[in-house]
């Protein structure tokens, strides 16, 4: 599945400016910024969540994309690797991608100044970025795990927007030094607990999926036979800074 991994950074910026162009043809101009801007951060979190759990799908999609698209079961196609891509990063992307001119909407309400507003949205998003890959590929993955990193991102995300909307809502309320501290509570606890409770994936299915010899998954008959006359054991798994690592022992059963 190494190609379509790559691909996904395709996907990724295609999402942003989609997510962009939404922004600018449909503006919601009836509904504060700060309102939008908490709903579409919940967004980005629920899809980035989803999209976790749909990467251990990919080698059943790619099989059946591949079957069905290009009429093809030897080995990945460009055109199923671009779509399996997009299928698990396009929508987070555009959420991401109507994010950013709404946090430049936002800042333009308090900086009254030509220019300044979008400069300033504009630097700290690159600052973000800059912080956010150093901090994923030298802290949160070698700490938590692929898998854990993706669901601490989208936790963090619906941490975030949580205490936007309820700092919204808020507002004029006489509670706000309760409230902010009953949602900083919430927000740590997803922060904790989100990339521990999810479903973990199947690192042997993961570890074990020919991209290249696509016709042993498409007969299923075969494969069915195949696994119940071997097993599999997953000796090594190590994921790294770029690149996966793992070893698995395939045994097969002696027949009668």
């Amino acid at each position: 599945l190494g190609d379509v991994y790559k691909r996904q950074l395709s996907a990724f910026l295609m999402g942003i400016w989609v997510g962009r162009w939404i922004h600018a043809t449909f503006p919601l101009r009836k509904i504060h910024e700060s309102i939008q801007f908490g709903v579409v951060l919940m967004m980005i979190g629920i899809t980035s969540f989803i999209s976790t759990q749909l990467i251990p799908r990919t080698p059943q999609l790619v099989v059946w994309l591949n079957l069905r698209v290009f009429n093809n079961a030897e080995d990945v196609q460009f055109g199923t690797a671009l779509i399996v891509a997009f299928a698990v990063m396009l929508i987070p992307s555009i959420f991401m991608g109507i994010a950013f001119p709404l946090a430049s909407q936002a800042r333009a309400r308090l900086v009254q100044k030509f220019g300044q507003p979008v400069g300033d949205t504009l630097g700290l998003n690159t600052l973000g970025s800059i912080l956010g890959s150093l901090c994923a590929g030298f802290i949160i993955v070698p700490a938590l795990g692929l898998q854990g990193g993706m669901v601490f991102a989208a936790c963090l995300a619906l941490g975030y927007a949580l205490m936007v909307l309820v700092s919204v809502a808020l507002h004029r309320s006489r509670f706000q030094g309760l409230a902010v501290s009953a949602v900083l509570g919430a927000a740590l606890g997803l922060l904790i607990l989100g990339p521990s409770s999810a479903p973990r994936w199947d690192l042997e299915e993961l570890a074990t999926f020919w991209h290249d010899r696509l016709q042993i998954y498409s007969d299923v008959p075969k494969m069915v036979e195949e696994r119940q006359n071997s097993s599999t054991e997953l000796l090594y798994y190590r994921e790294g800074q770029s690149s996966t690592v793992a070893v698995v022992d395939r045994i097969t059963k002696a027949r009668d």
